[in-house]
């Protein structure tokens, strides 16, 4: 039976053999020995310094690796101007880039329950919605105490208005007592 477990410290290791005897491994001590430092510094003109584990340095020029390009929207809103490492430009026409992608499709009501769908290959297709459609209607009747609602059939309902209220309504009552007093019901 042996344990190992980290010290309440965090830094430590205890290990106990099997005799209980405790041996303490100072974890700060394990990683110093393992521990390699390295660095890099910009040194602000295209190199940087790299420093290895065993204080070697060596200096990393990335200046001739740097390229500056430029892409910008022309005043005209139409170009795109491109300008490269050694200064030449070239446009990019938006309208025509636009147009070799620009897909033309159409949607036509033929006002008759059917609409023309026209791809942009020219292909048509007629969508006929006739048999989707649903005439409903809720109305107040003119005795202003009747719903009526006309169903997709040209079946009427009534609803009563009346019993409807007549059903949710509630009946309080507030009485003078005539001696400072009143009864709310």
């Amino acid at each position: 039976l042996t344990v190992l477990a980290l010290n309440v410290d965090g830094k430590t290791l205890e290990y106990t053999d099997e005799d209980g005897i405790v041996t303490s491994i100072d974890l700060e001590t394990v990683i110093d020995n393992f521990e390699t430092l390295t660095t890099i510094v910009d040194n602000g003109n295209g190199t940087f310094t790299y420093t290895d584990e065993d204080n070697v340095t060596t200096t990393i020029d990335i200046s001739n690796l740097e390229t500056l390009t430029v892409l910008a929207l022309n005043v005209d809103g139409k170009t795109l101007e491109y300008t490269d490492e050694d200064g030449v430009v070239t446009s990019i026409d938006l309208e025509t880039v636009i147009d070799n992608f620009e897909t033309l499709t159409t949607i036509v009501d033929n006002g008759n329950g059917t609409f023309t769908y026209t791809d942009e290959d020219n292909v048509t297709t007629t969508i006929d919605i006739s048999n989707l459609e649903t005439l409903t209607a809720l109305a107040l009747n003119v005795d202003g105490k009747t719903l009526e609602y006309t169903d997709e059939d040209g079946v009427v309902t009534s609803i009563d208005l009346e019993t409807v209220i007549d059903t949710f309504e509630t009946l309080t009552t507030i009485v003078d007592n005539g001696n400072g007093t009143f009864t709310y019901t």
